[in-house]
């Protein structure tokens, strides 16, 4: 990124001023104390993040817009022009690109991604109070404190190292318990077990229901086989209705042998009678056989056993059926936490990333995590709040 000009509309001491720095080469802004420096440095981070209550000129009543821009050259985006003006929380933003378009504040963050005001001002800014702090830094540490301002312009990034390794060591320890990674990871073992368990489970649900379905199906075969026999019976209760019948035609014929032969035949008797004999020789024969057929169907009913436990059985396949249903929401469950798990793992990357390529992770695991080194942290945070 290279600042191609500075225009002030109205920001501390400066009024609809405009600063032009070339294309090429290093660019050095000197001059005498209060000349407006810092105020220009100032200015420049605020125009990419945001105006403070702390700005300098924002209390101040004076004519103009208060605010600003900064023309900028990007390698992807060309040369940009950042616009910031307001009194109100961090004033309103506008991008002006080459090609016409107008965004808002939304497009800093695809101009910087990544990038956040205090980020900005370790990287780019080498501040005063920096460069005082030389004073009480021994001679063993003086190398590392160069190293650090080399590499950003401020001694800020060992703030940052040791943020980035509080934050670590808050998401995984090796051999932790309390990070959350590890919490995560121990309830991720733990889910596997027990999918595992609902596994074998599973598999003697799939047991107990093809054995339910072979008691369902002989259950409907023995419900055919006694509507068949339901059927014979009736059939042989309305044949015995019929024995009485029969045996009025055999008293009948009996008393028609006993009968004199003087007396009257009647017209077409012997036919009449003949047919009569016939049927009832059919409906004795008849009577015998179902009689026969009754009596093997009453052993048959008499030898089937109806279980009285098969509503039992299929009452359990029906509470496996729903320990399944239960499994499969802990399988979807345990996906959700590997998704968090590895969400969590790409956050650590791109901090990683941020350190840049010199701080491997062999070395952060190495660095300084005593409580002497902690305590000292805390300090210099509390100090960079305050």
């Amino acid at each position: 990124m290279k600042i191609k000009q500075l225009h002030f509309f109205r920001y501390g001491m400066f009024t609809d001023t405009v600063f032009h720095f070339a294309s090429d080469g290093l660019q050095v802004v000197y001059g005498v104390n209060e000349a407006g420096k810092s105020t220009m440095m100032r200015f420049i981070r605020e125009v990419l993040f945001g105006f403070s209550a702390q700005s300098p000129g924002m209390s101040s009543v004076g004519g103009g817009t208060f605010g600003g821009r900064l023309k900028l050259e990007l390698p992807k985006h060309g040369v940009v022009t950042v616009e910031r003006t307001g009194l109100r929380g961090r004033g309103s933003a506008k991008v002006y690109f080459d090609d016409g378009r107008v965004s808002g504040e939304e497009a800093l963050a695809e101009l910087l991604p990544g990038l956040d005001a205090a980020m900005f001002a370790a990287i780019f800014s080498f501040g005063l109070d920096g460069l005082q702090d030389l004073e009480r830094v021994k001679a063993d540490q003086l190398n590392d404190y160069l190293f650090h301002a080399g590499m950003t312009g401020d001694f800020s990034i060992r703030k940052l190292e040791k943020e980035l390794v509080k934050k670590q060591d808050e998401l995984f320890k090796p051999q932790g318990r309390k990070p959350l990674l590890n919490r995560q990871l121990a309830e991720l073992e733990l889910l596997e077990k027990d999918v595992a368990a609902w596994q074998r489970k599973n598999e003697s649900y799939r047991e107990l229901d093809r054995e339910s379905d072979d008691v369902e199906r002989r259950i409907a075969e023995a419900m055919e086989a006694k509507e068949t026999l339901r059927k014979k019976i009736r059939t042989l209760e309305k044949q015995k209705a019929l024995a009485p019948y029969v045996k009025d035609k055999r008293e009948l014929e009996l008393r028609l042998e006993r009968l004199p032969e003087s007396e009257p035949f009647p017209e077409d008797g012997l036919a009449r009678f003949e047919e009569w004999r016939r049927q009832a020789v059919a409906l004795e024969a008849e009577l015998v056989e179902l009689e026969t057929e009754k009596e093997a169907i009453e052993k048959k009913l008499a030898g089937i056993e109806v279980r009285e436990d098969w509503l039992e059985l299929k009452q359990a396949v029906c509470d496996e059926r729903e320990q399944e249903r239960f499994m499969q929401n802990k399988e979807s469950e345990r996906a959700a936490r590997e998704q968090t798990a590895r969400t969590e793992k790409e956050e650590l990357a791109v901090l990683m990333e941020r350190l840049g390529s010199l701080w491997t992770e062999e070395r952060i695991e190495a660095a300084d995590t005593g409580f002497g080194a902690r305590d000292e942290m805390k300090k210099l945070v509390q100090g960079r709040e305050s």
